[in-house]
Formats: structure tokens, sequence, C-alpha cells
């Protein structure tokens, strides 16, 4: 079931990239729900998307956290050997599947968007409908490493090359307020 908007301002959380970092959300999206502050639409980017569809498909803080201490690196990818990379994330998306139990973005608790970039265009992609897990796959891309997705004639890698923190794919979902999270903020990969 859809959470009813009520007459306030519109909050939206806007989660980035930043690979391991990214089990912070979960700290933040706690911390937000201890002080009572509802949130009304959510957007993630890379590890950010991961956590972001958790969320938003109403999975507990407490197994989204589990969820992410528990995944390891077999446990995402599986060698798969191409010209566009050595690994596949399937299963990072089989394991969203499992968690999330939702299949489509459009049947979240909360409206949900998922950046993602068109490899050949350099564009950014926001993905607000459609299969869950390939656009977490797409976005959690690693261009190099991970072979990219393939939807509707684009070549989708991670969402990190063209917007690392989302605000405005979280604006553009119809938040009034964007609480924007940057765990990866000065990193080096």
């Amino acid at each position: 079931m859809k959470k009813q908007l009520k007459d306030r301002n519109k909050i939206g959380v806007a989660l980035g990239g930043g690979a391991v970092y990214g089990a912070a959300h979960i700290g933040v999206l706690r911390a937000l729900e201890e002080a009572g502050v509802s949130i009304d639409y959510v957007a993630g980017t890379s590890i950010g998307a991961f956590v972001a569809a958790m969320f938003a498909a109403g999975v507990s803080l407490d197994d989204a956290e589990q969820t992410l201490l528990d995944l390891g690196w077999l446990d995402i990818s599986r060698i798969s050997p191409s010209r566009m990379g050595f690994m596949s994330n399937d299963k990072l998306g089989k394991e969203l599947e499992r968690v999330a139990g939702i299949d489509a973005i459009e049947d979240a608790d909360i409206p949900l968007g998922i950046v993602a970039t068109d490899i050949c265009s350099g564009e950014c992609i926001v993905l607000t409908e459609g299969d869950l897990s390939l656009a977490v796959r797409a976005s959690t891309c690693v261009p190099g490493i991970f072979i990219p997705v393939e939807e509707d004639g684009k070549v989708l890698v991670d969402g990190g090359l063209v917007d690392n923190v989302p605000v405005s794919a979280v604006r553009d979902l119809g938040a009034e307020y964007v609480i924007a999270v940057d765990v990866g903020r000065g990193r080096t990969y």
C-alpha cells in the first residue's frame, strides 16, 4: 500500500554512492526514523540505490543492515568475462529480489528513483518504473569490472559517473526538501 502524503512539506532522501561506506546510509535512515522524520521519496545511486530500494520496499532497517553486513564479494557477483567487464552483478539483483519482495520499482511503498548512466551517451538515466533488480544492478555496475546492463537500447552502468548523490532525481519525484547523504565524499577508489 502506498504511503499517503499529508498536508506538510514533502521530504526526500538522496542516498549517494560510496561502495562499502554505503552501510552508513542505514544509520542515517535510522536517525531520521528515530527523530520522527517521515520520508516521502527516496532516490539512490550505486550502493545508495541498493539501500534506497530496500527502504522503499518496506524492508526494516534492521533487516537492511543485516543484508549489507552479510554480503560478500562472491554473494553479489560471479566471474563472467566479456569485452565490457569481467564480472556479472546478477547475484546482487537476486539478493535484492529476495530481500525486497517486490519486482517493479513502482510497487515500492514510497516513490523511488534509481540513477544509472548510459555509457554510450553519458546521459543520466533516472529509473522510476520497471524491473527493480535490473535498475539497481545497472546503478551498481562499475564500468570495466561489471558487465553493463542493457535496457531499452541503452547500455547502463554506475550512476555515480554522472550523479553520485541524486538530489535532482529525488526533487523530480516531488520532494520539496531533500536530505542528501554523501558517504563517498573525498574518497578515491
